[in-house]
């Protein structure tokens, strides 16, 4: 399946789009010096939290509830823990700069592509998933904490 990540304010704000560009999610960060971010999808609220005040460590909230984290390895890789479940975003390539998310059996789940629009300092992605994926429901909370790992990375490896 094809996705897009448009970012839709300076600030770092991106909406999650569907095949017919239609938005499943927006991720709103809540003030520019900040890493939380807020987003409702199906009239649930999640968050994304900072654990500490080096913002390597996030914690992934669903209402009020801890649903998963998400870490920096010394590599650079965004670790993700959600639900259980384990995930990797690693990103690849010198001219060809991309992110895989991968399961814990190494296999490819998506491909996060950023397109840099230098005329609006903003990033977008073009997202490519795997068809083991399906589209089932409970993948929105991997859709929107892969999207927000490779937004922060993103501001990381651009400035290196």
């Amino acid at each position: 399946m094809h996705y897009k990540i448009e970012s839709v304010s300076k600030k770092g704000d991106f909406a999650f789009k569907d095949a017919e560009n239609k938005e499943v999610f927006k991720l709103v960060y809540d003030n520019w010096f900040t890493s939380t971010g807020r987003a409702k999808i199906n009239k649930q609220s999640y968050s994304i939290e900072s654990k500490n005040i080096w913002q390597h460590e996030f914690i992934f909230k669903k209402g009020e509830e801890k649903i998963g984290s998400m870490s920096f390895n010394f590599k650079g890789n965004a670790i993700l823990n959600i639900e259980g479940e384990y995930y990797i975003l690693k990103f690849k390539g010198l001219l060809n700069r991309r992110f895989e998310l991968l399961d814990g059996k190494d296999n490819v789940l998506m491909v996060l592509k950023p397109n840099i629009k230098w005329s609006k300092l903003r990033y977008e992605y073009d997202v490519e998933t795997s068809d083991s994926l399906g589209e089932k429901e409970e993948l929105i909370n991997l859709f929107l904490f892969a999207s927000y790992a490779a937004n922060i990375s993103t501001n990381y490896y651009w400035q290196a």
